[in-house]
């Protein structure tokens, strides 16, 4: 009995020393994602579950339950790590596309402003603001290059005409009055006439009188086109107002249209020193906009 269990104890000894044969496959060695059952493998020949089944050892109920733990925990272990690597494998895909298409809407961007920069240009301006009547205008540089002759005769003659014509002072009336008569035409000179009058309760000499005086100034002068008829000449100018009336100063913008042009006029000598090259205005409306103290 002695030597059966001896014998029994050294067979079990040489069983578990001894290495399963290289020409059939463990579990380990198969594929996670075969549709194999556990039953199937339990069952399965070429599968060493048993490495000892060859000696007469025989695997138990409980043996193979733990055997069916084993396997199910390492199908499920393996499946789950196959899922993640899936998932950032997807992910990594999905980040390479998103950032080639960021890197060419980038490229395409910068070609875009690289193609615009050529139209663009940078030309700085000084705007000044009149501070008591908020008028504005752009102040341009004393270059003659950058204005025509005929421009700035044509602004020198229209703020000399409105400068002869705005302007009030009680002892220069009669001098106004020349200028706008030899520079105006006859329905506009009668216009000015009657407004200047004595008469009118609104004239600058029914207001203002002999104790008060009118000047202008911060002339800016624009030309209008004309899309009916291209070849009249109108001039859009504002300028500011400053009336003075018992040491009362009052200041206020105001513009004026001008319809002009120039004519051969027969005139005297003393009226070329005033009118040289036959200015002449065809239309004037002033417009007072704002009223300040």
């Amino acid at each position: 009995m002695l030597l059966q269990l001896y014998s029994f104890a050294f067979s079990i000894r040489k069983i578990m020393n001894q290495q399963p044969p290289q020409n059939q496959s463990s579990y380990y060695g198969r594929d996670a994602n075969s549709n194999t059952t556990i039953n199937q493998l339990l069952n399965d020949p070429n599968v060493v579950f048993n490495p000892y089944a060859q000696y007469g050892v025989q695997m138990g109920w409980r043996q193979k339950m733990k055997l069916r733990r084993e396997i199910r925990l390492q199908m499920r272990s393996k499946s789950w790590f196959q899922d993640k690597y899936q998932f950032v494998l997807v992910q990594r895909n999905i980040l390479a596309i998103i950032t080639l298409a960021c890197a060419l809407v980038s490229l395409a961007t910068v070609w875009t402003v690289h193609g615009l920069t050529p139209l663009k240009s940078v030309e700085p301006f000084i705007i000044q603001i009149e501070e008591r009547s908020g008028i504005t205008q752009i102040v341009q540089p004393g270059d003659h290059r950058n204005i025509s002759s005929k421009e700035a005769m044509d602004n020198y003659f229209l703020w000399f005409y409105v400068r002869g014509r705005e302007t009030y002072h009680p002892s220069d009336t009669a001098r106004r009055l020349e200028i706008s008569r030899v520079m105006s035409s006859p329905d506009i000179f009668e216009e000015y006439r009657l407004e200047n009058s004595p008469n009118n309760p609104e004239s600058a000499v029914a207001t203002l009188g002999s104790a008060g005086t009118r000047v202008v100034s911060n002339p800016l002068i624009n030309y209008i086109p004309d899309a009916k008829n291209p070849n009249n000449k109108i001039a859009h100018v504002q300028f500011v107002v400053t009336e003075t009336f018992k040491k009362i100063q009052t200041r206020y913008p105001k513009t004026a249209i001008i319809t002009y042009d120039y004519f051969d006029l027969k005139l005297s000598r003393s009226e070329r020193l005033i009118n040289p090259l036959g200015f002449q205005v065809l239309s004037y409306r002033t417009d007072k906009e704002t009223v300040s103290k």
